[in-house]
């Protein structure tokens, strides 16, 4: 399934600002996120991510190479497995 476009624009535009903080909350009449944007892992800068609300039950190991990453806000999803 592909990334929903509210949340590929809100990647890029975190992207290209260099933003610390992106949120993929599921927007009130948005598309739930399927599965976790691998594009994220392109925001070096990040600091904080909230998946908040976004109907994930796993992560990919990948979300390691957000080095930056001091804040992570997993409230209400579903998930059933963790990156080691």
């Amino acid at each position: 399934m592909t990334t929903p476009q509210w949340a590929l624009e809100r990647i890029q535009e975190a992207k290209e600002k260099k933003l610390n903080s992106l949120s993929l909350e599921r927007p009130e009449r948005g598309e739930h996120l399927t599965q976790f944007p691998e594009e994220v892992t392109e925001v070096v800068s990040l600091e904080i991510l909230d998946l908040s609300f976004s109907g994930l039950d796993t992560l990919p190991p990948a979300i390691g190479n957000l080095a930056m990453l001091r804040k992570l806000n997993l409230r209400f999803n579903h998930f059933e497995d963790y990156p080691e």
